[in-house]
């Protein structure tokens, strides 16, 4: 209605504008003045013809991916620092700007957040407990700088892929259908049996101790949307040693492997972050998000 209403508008200008045309032409058919109001008319065509949309500028969505720049790409990664600082941390930088912090280990996750470099002031900056540094060297491998603010240390960091493969699964849980999978210290599927159903027959519940289950992660291949490792799966437990009287001199701790090949990890980084073993290759695991 609004549009129609401004075409009609824009019309009955115009038709005044030619009616006080011809007036003044009849007027002044003589006169030089002609030639001046012709231009005014045509401007006030111009205007009126030429109005404003009202609605709001379309915006084509995006995602993060798309928009990283080239100069950031470099970053993307698990970095492990190779400081001897108390204060070093691990950071891993994804591709979609979000970045996790970490306590020297993969494993000792701390917080996560953003992360972005300028590639003018060539500083890299993120959100997880304020670090910043100013690069001063960077290649595809390391990269060092200067931490910005009151301890202006200098900080060197290297890639690790394996841990950039543990990083982006470890913190959080998988689910394909009612099966989950946790990673960790502990790995947990349920497409393995329970570890007391594999134990309890073949050794009495009192001589177990520390019994778990965990993945070895190999050969880390990274991707632009995706990465894969060789995997295998293994139980772990520490058994009481007896010797004649029942007298206890030590432990031991075997373990054996129940399953392994590759592992297919696509954008973990993002919500819908799939996970695949290759001896289920039927089951896509989903990401969990919270």
């Amino acid at each position: 209605m609004l549009v129609v209403l401004n075409g009609h508008l824009a019309v009955t200008k115009v038709l005044i504008s030619i009616e006080r045309f011809l007036a003044f032409y009849n007027y002044y058919e003589n006169k030089n003045y002609f030639l001046t109001y012709l231009i005014a008319i045509v401007s006030i065509f111009i205007v009126s013809c030429g109005g404003s949309d009202d609605s709001p500028e379309s915006v084509s969505p995006t995602t993060p991916e798309d928009n990283l720049p080239d100069s950031s790409k470099k970053f993307v990664g698990y970095w492990h620092n190779s400081s001897t600082l108390l204060s070093s941390c691990d950071f891993a930088f994804y591709p979609n700007g979000k970045c996790s912090r970490f306590s020297t280990s993969e494993e000792n996750h701390q917080d996560d957040g953003y992360w972005t470099f300028n590639e003018k002031t060539n500083i890299l900056s993120t959100t997880t407990g304020g670090w910043q540094w100013e690069i001063t060297l960077s290649n595809t491998d390391s990269w060092a700088g200067v931490t910005l603010g009151s301890s202006n240390k200098a900080q060197s960091y290297t890639r690790d892929n394996l841990r950039f493969v543990r990083a982006s699964i470890n913190n959080t849980s998988w689910k394909y259908n009612d099966l989950s999978m946790r990673f960790g210290s502990n790995f947990y599927c349920d497409e393995y049996p329970p570890l007391e159903e594999l134990y309890k027959p073949s050794a009495p519940q009192n001589k177990i101790l520390n019994l778990s289950r965990y993945i070895a992660l190999s050969n880390p291949q990274i991707y632009d949307d995706y990465m894969t490792a060789e995997y295998e799966v293994k139980d772990s437990y520490r058994e009481d040693k007896y010797t004649i009287g029942g007298t206890k001199y030590g432990f031991i701790t075997p373990s054996r492997s129940i399953d392994k090949g590759t592992i297919t990890i696509k954008r973990p980084w993002a919500d819908d972050g799939t996970i695949i073993l290759s001896n289920h290759p039927d089951h896509e695991y989903k990401k969990v998000v919270k």
